[in-house]
């Protein structure tokens, strides 16, 4: 990296596709699927200054700043400003891309080089980012569509890029939050993933059929696999949540389905979304768009494109 003192940090954001557990083992759990999209998006500027300060100022990004100088026992003050942001609590990753991306802009800073992608790795654990989940993680520093492995490695067990022609089409109700990570995390651990063995195969043979289907470039049968990995997750953690899907969603997403689209449920929600192509594109959003009125839900509905890229961090200015 070009020696500098003020970095800009672009992540995308990381939608969630479900658990399965490999069949070589019962002890890996938490085995997850991510993809990322390019939109929305954090985009932040961090440089060295007298003083802290965060501009708009954000009270959650003064207590990430604080954990991350903490942690990493970092003594330097920062200006940042951020032009962009995920929403919080919305199934879109939030927690993990923004420290990962506040992260990353330090060190770099403190260090005049990029993290590798082990050393992103092992700062992001050091914050306890990665539990239960790693997809954040791996999104982060991959980018496209990846399943990971729960054991401690930044590698994904499968990672490729997305086609070109394929959207992402996000289907985001004006409802309430999903869980927080404190939240997540108490759920996570008073359910460990032992799933009875009739979900572990759905759960399996759905990662087969959404591999097969990226390979192919064949989005139903990607979307069908997608489908079966929601299907086991969603009937694991019914008991929580209310049902297969959160309960104040179900309808939109039973209406969808019986049009003939179906909608994943990322993490907690209220995030939902598809895949599609750029030749389906509009009618989709068309589609969703009246059943989200037939409804009575304020949703909305946006297509993005996957993020096939990591997230990006650049210099702007020298010393």
């Amino acid at each position: 990296m070009t020696e500098c003192n003020q970095v800009k940090i672009e992540t995308g954001s990381r939608l969630h596709g479900g658990f399965y557990t490999l069949p070589t083992t019962n002890k890996v759990a938490w085995a997850s699927i991510g993809i990322y999209t390019s939109y929305p998006k954090n985009e932040i500027t961090i440089q060295k200054c007298d003083k802290t300060t965060i501009h708009p100022r954000d009270p959650y990004i003064e207590k990430i700043l604080h954990k991350i100088q903490t942690t990493l026992n970092i003594q330097d003050n920062y200006c940042i400003t951020i032009n962009e942001k995920i929403p919080r609590h919305h199934g879109l990753g939030s927690t993990t891309q923004t420290i990962m991306a506040l992260t990353t802009g330090i060190y770099a800073l403190e260090n005049n080089k990029l993290p590798s992608r082990n050393k992103s790795y092992q700062l992001a654990r050091q914050l306890n980012r990665g539990y239960p989940s790693s997809a954040g993680i791996q999104t982060f520093l991959y980018g496209g569509i990846l399943a990971t492995h729960n054991a401690p490695s930044h590698i994904p067990i499968w990672h490729t890029a997305l086609p070109s022609n394929w959207r992402v089409i996000l289907v985001i109700p004006k409802l309430p939050r999903g869980f927080s990570e404190e939240e997540e995390q108490t759920i996570s651990y008073e359910n460990p993933w032992r799933a009875p063995e009739r979900i572990q195969r759905m759960a399996y043979q759905g990662l087969i059929d959404l591999m097969k289907g990226v390979a192919n470039e064949d989005v139903d049968q990607a979307v069908s696999g997608l489908k079966q990995i929601q299907s086991a997750t969603g009937s694991y953690f019914s008991r929580v949540q209310g049902g297969s899907y959160r309960a104040d969603l179900a309808i939109i997403v039973d209406e969808a389905w019986r049009d003939g689209i179906f909608l994943a449920q990322s993490s907690w929600g209220p995030t939902l979304y598809t895949l599609t192509t750029r030749d389906r594109e509009a009618s989709d959003i068309k589609t969703l768009k009246l059943i989200s009125k037939l409804v009575g839900l304020d949703t909305y509905v946006l297509s993005v494109t996957p993020r096939n890229m990591p997230a990006s961090i650049e210099c702007l200015e020298k010393p």
